[in-house]
């Protein structure tokens, strides 16, 4: 007795499998455009971080300089 799967498998098997690698032009320029708009939104992420963590470490030089200074009564 064979389940609905293993005959959709047998199915599946028994024909050829035709895989195309043919785009149109558009949809060629549409992927293009989309993976370059990737890549360049990831370099503007990374450029934004580099400029927060930049900042963050001046915060906290400064919080820990203020701290120190009421410390020390000063």
């Amino acid at each position: 007795r064979h389940s609905r799967a293993l005959r959709g498998a047998e199915a599946l098997a028994d024909s050829t499998l035709r895989i195309s690698t043919d785009m149109d032009a558009e949809s060629r320029t549409t992927q293009t455009l989309f993976g370059l708009g990737l890549v360049l939104g990831g370099i503007a992420l990374f450029l934004l971080s580099l400029v927060i963590t930049r900042y963050t470490f001046i915060g906290i030089r400064r919080y820990v300089q203020m701290n120190r200074s009421l410390l020390k009564g000063s």
